[in-house]
Order: structure tokens, then C-alpha cells, then sequence
């Protein structure tokens, strides 16, 4: 459903908040089809990255929320959700979230203890975190990204900085190995052009009645471009043996985002005739949006309908019968070695991933031990391990295709590995061939047993706690959304100091709304 929603939602979201700026129709319209097309969420949708995507679609809300903020404890508990929420979904967003908050805690005067509370939700549910990591002395782990590693070419900083999170120009330089060197280099000149006229019309906007907006949004964009470039080159995570860094394209969605609201002020100079440069913005946007919307319907993007099975048939159909039942998956990596994950049931979900164990580098002496069997399995040794196997309640032992680089390349040191774990597993006489499937090959251990695993997880300091802590961030949680929910009957009190640029004279424009638009009249 977040797939169908999301492009949508995002640019509506992009439209209220320039609602909030301007009354003109056509500005509104550039806002929506900027955030709504742009390039970090469209790679988020086509590589699969759920925690990218919904944070794509809460920064305009969030931003939304957080200009009434000094206007009413409800809008101050909306943007304290929306806050939690963001960082829950991109962590690597925290410091230059954390940076605006405190932007707008010295920009807002006498309402500062509601700008003050907006942390406290995701302080609270981020807090056994930080402790665990801080205490495995780990503290860049806490800037990973959620969910499953996904692991991504390395991404040129020049290619970041035009707003692509991935290599190739959004698509308009995969051509480069089919097509003539000079079609090449028309592409990027086209996407230069077209990422240049949004910045254009950003820099303008310093020079029109109302420069605030725009040097504020320029600051904010400056925030997000230092984050996805320093995201992409800390590496914290694990996916197998490959170091993994955090994905930029949430700084991006950051970046581009204020980028596209300094553009809506500078298109505004132009008053009543501000639909030539917002026609103009919207098609350049179109234009890098192209190649990227076209992969959906050309097969190349990586989500596919999928049949809710992770593992094969025959295990998903004991695990169904037996949620006890384990499995390991071996794995060759592109350095020679073999990756090695113990998953329960129906197989790794998108609830059971932790960043405690992607980010971890040292092993608990469970994981040791676990270590140690898989070790024995994928080589010749006099150990089979079966009564290692059973007691662990494994049942099933999945060898799964090699591991490639970022680049896509399957190693030759990963195709020598797996083919030793293959010889290995099949010399094996404790096991139990099943085949081949659509996951692997297939081997079952007879007498299963199916007996809980506990300790294979880092440790957490705040495990003795684990009741009190839930009880806590519930209630924390509760109260915020109850002070969220609108009142209705009482009217908003408005602040007595006035940014000059950023918010209209209220005397003047008393039906108008606080953040004000254009000066003159609306034109559609």
C-alpha cells in the first residue's frame, strides 16, 4: 500500500506546506510535482527501501507541522510524532533534524517550551538504544538504517550533491555502455541543466521581498547535502561481510525538499507572472524523472510481486506446522568466506531485522559457538554436527547463491567458496538432501528438535528493564497523541513576535494565515 500511496502523499504534503507560503495555484502545483517526482524517491521505490520512503513522505509533513508548532500545544505534540517517526525511519537524519530544532528554538522567543518538548518522544524511544550501543562503544551504529541491509554501489560525492543517492544519474547515464561516448555526455548535460534550473530558481529567492525563506531553506538543503554525503562514506553495517553505510538518499529527501521550497520563493518574485518559471521547474523535473519512471514499467526495478514465501515450499509448509522449526542460510561472500544466519520459522521478516546485529563486530560466545558449526558444515571435517544441529532446533540447512559486489560482479573467490560448501554439505552424512529450490539447495536434519535459542542477539543493557521501559515509551507516546488531537473550540493564540520575511505583519493580514503569501494578489 505505501508503494500506491507514495508519490501522492508526498506531494501533498509538498502543496500544504507551500500552502502555508504562497496562494498561488501554479507554485503550489511546482512544490507537489517536485517532491512527489523526486529522484531519492523514486530510487527508494525501485530499490525496495521502506524506512527511505516513509521518511520521503513525513518531511513535508513534518515541516508542516512544525511552523504552527509555536502556535498550539497540539501542532507542538504533532510535530514531536512526526519528529519520532522520521528518525525511527532514518536515524542518519537525527543531527540534522536535531540542528533545526534548534534553529527554531532560538528563532521563536516566548513559545520555546513548546519547541523545547518536540525531542522528548523520540529521546524516549531511542534511549535503550543509545545505551546498548554506547556501551558496546559502537556509537556510529546508531545512525543506521532499519530493517534488512541493503547493500548499493558506491555513489560519486558530485552525484550525491546533484540529488542522486545512487550512481548513474538517475538513469540517464546507464546508457553509457550501449550508446555512443557524446549521446553519453548530452545525458549529463541534460540532467545538469534540468538540477540547475531548480537551483536557479532557489538562488533567486534570496533577492525577493521575503529573502528569510529562502536562506533558511538554502541552510536546511546545505544540512541534508553534509548528511548523505557523510552517511555514504561511514560504514557501520554488515551485510555478510560486506560493510554497508547508511543510504544517502534520506539526507537527499532532506536536501531537496528545502531546495524546492527556496525555489517556490524565488519563482514568486515574479508575481503575476511566476507561471513561466514554475512551468519551467516542473519540467525539469519531469525530465529527471523519466528514466526512473520508466524502470517500473520496463521490469528493472528490484520490487517485484512477491508470494509471501521467503524460504522454500517444503520449510515454509513444516514451519507453518512447527513455528519453532530453524534454519540455517549459508551464504559464499566476495572475500572467499561464507555468511552464516540462524532464522526461525517462516524466515527473516522485516520486524525481526535489528541493528544491533547488523552493526555488531565482535560475537557473543553463542554466536561463537554458532560460528563453530557452521564453520564445520561448509568444510570437510570430522564433525558433522548433528547433535550440535538438533539441539540448536535447526532442521534445515539452505546454501543460497553467492553473494555479488556492489557492483553486481560474483567474485571468483565467492564462487570457489560456495562451491566448497556445497561438496561439504552434500558429503555430509548427517543430512538429509532435499534438492534444489528456487532459494538454493536444500539439505533437512532428521530428529529435529526444536527447542528454543536464546542468547544468539547482543545483549542488551536494558534487558531487566524491558517492562518498565515499554510501559514508559507507551505512555509517552499516548499522552503526545493526546495532546495532538485538535480541540477545536478555542482560537489559536498567535505569537507576538514576528520574523520579518518569514511571517506576515498579522495587524495587516488578519484573515491571512500566519506564514502568509505573496503580497499581491493570488493568480492562478
Amino acid at each position: 500500500m505505501i508503494w500506491f500511496v507514495a508519490i501522492p502523499l508526498s506531494g501533498l504534503g509538498a502543496w500544504m506546506l507551500t500552502a502555508r507560503l504562497t496562494e498561488r495555484f501554479v507554485i503550489r502545483a511546482f512544490a507537489a510535482l517536485s517532491v512527489g517526482l523526486a529522484p531519492t524517491l523514486l530510487i527508494g521505490l525501485s530499490d525496495g527501501r521502506p524506512g527511505a520512503v516513509l521518511t520521503h513522505i513525513a518531511l513535508p509533513w513534518l515541516f508542516l507541522a512544525g511552523f504552527r508548532a509555536a502556535r498550539s500545544w497540539s501542532a507542538s505534540a504533532t510535530t514531536a510524532l512526526l519528529f519520532a517517526f522520521v528518525t525511527a525511519c532514518s536515524p542518519s537524519l537525527a543531527p540534522a533534524l536535531l540542528v533545526v530544532w534548534v534553529g527554531s528554538v532560538l528563532l521563536t522567543g516566548r513559545y520555546v517550551p513548546r519547541f523545547l518538548a518536540i525531542p522528548i518522544p523520540a529521546a524516549i524511544l531511542f534511549g535503550p538504544l543509545i545505551l546498548t550501543q554506547l556501551s558496546l562503544l559502537n556509537p556510529l551504529a546508531l545512525l543506521a538504517d532499519p530493517g534488512p541491509t541493503v547493500t548499493s554501489p558506491t555513489t560519486p560525492a558530485w552525484q550525491i550533491v546533484l540529488g542522486f543517492p545512487t550512481p548513474g544519474l538517475g538513469g540517464w547515464l546507464d546508457v553509457s555502455s550501449v550508446a555512443p561516448l557524446g549521446l553519453n555526455i548530452a545525458a549529463g548535460i541534460v540532467v545538469l541543466v534540468a538540477v540547475g534550473v531548480i537551483a536557479v530558481l532557489a538562488i533567486v529567492g534570496l533577492f525577493s521581498p521575503h529573502p528569510i525563506r529562502a536562506q533558511l531553506a538554502l541552510l536546511v538543503m546545505l544540512l541534508g547535502l553534509v548528511t548523505a554525503v557523510g552517511v555514504s562514506n561511514i560504514r557501520f553495517a554488515f551485510d555478510g561481510s560486506v560493510p554497508t553505510p547508511a543510504w544517502s538518499g534520506s539526507g537527499l529527501s532532506l536536501a531537496w525538499l528545502a531546495l524546492v521550497m527556496a525555489a517556490t520563493t524565488g519563482i514568486s518574485v515574479l508575481r503575476r507572472f511566476s507561471v513561466y518559471p514554475a512551468m519551467v521547474g516542473m519540467l525539469a523535473v519531469v525530465v529527471l524523472a523519466i528514466p526512473l519512471t520508466a524502470s517500473f514499467f520496463i521490469g528493472r526495478s528490484v520490487v517485484v510481486p512477491g508470494n509471501d514465501l521467503v524460504f522454500p515450499a517444503y520449510v515454509s509448509a513444516q514451519a507453518a506446522m512447527n513455528p519453532d522449526i530453524r534454519t540455517i542460510v549459508l551464504t559464499a561472500q566476495p572475500d572467499g568466506g561464507v555468511a552464516a544466519s540462524l532464522e526461525r520459522g517462516l524466515g527473516p521478516t522485516l520486524a525481526s531485522s535489528s541493528t544491533l546485529v547488523s552493526t555488531t563486530s565482535s560475537a557473543s560466545p553463542a554466536l561463537s559457538v554458532f560460528g563453530d558449526i557452521a564453520g564445520n558444515l561448509v568444510s570437510t571435517s570430522g564433525s558433522d554436527g548433528n547433535n550440535e544441529l538438533r539441539a540448536m532446533g535447526v532442521g534445515f540447512i539452505l546454501l543460497t547463491s553467492p553473494q555479488a559486489e556492489t557492483s553486481g560482479e560474483i567474485t571468483v573467490e565467492a564462487r570457489d567458496a560456495d562451491a566448497r560448501a556445497s561438496a561439504a554439505l552434500f558429503a555430509n552424512p548427517a543430512l538429509q538432501e532435499v534438492g534444489v529450490t528456487s532459494s538454493g539447495l536444500l539439505w533437512r536434519v532428521p530428529d529435529v528438535d526444536s527447542s528454543v535459542v536464546a542468547g544468539l542477539e547482543p545483549p542488551a543493557l536494558t534487558e531487566p528493564l524491558r517492562s518498565i521501559i515499554i510501559s514508559t515509551q507507551a505512555l509517552v507516546l499516548f499522552l503526545t497523541v493526546l495532546l495532538a488531537l485538535p480541540t477545536g473550540a478555542l482560537a489559536e493564540a498567535r505569537p507576538r513576535r514576528e520574523i520579518p520575511g518569514l511571517e506576515e505583519d498579522l495587524e495587516d493580514f488578519a484573515p491571512v494565515d500566519a506564514l502568509g503569501g505573496d503580497d499581491d494578489e493570488p493568480q492562478n
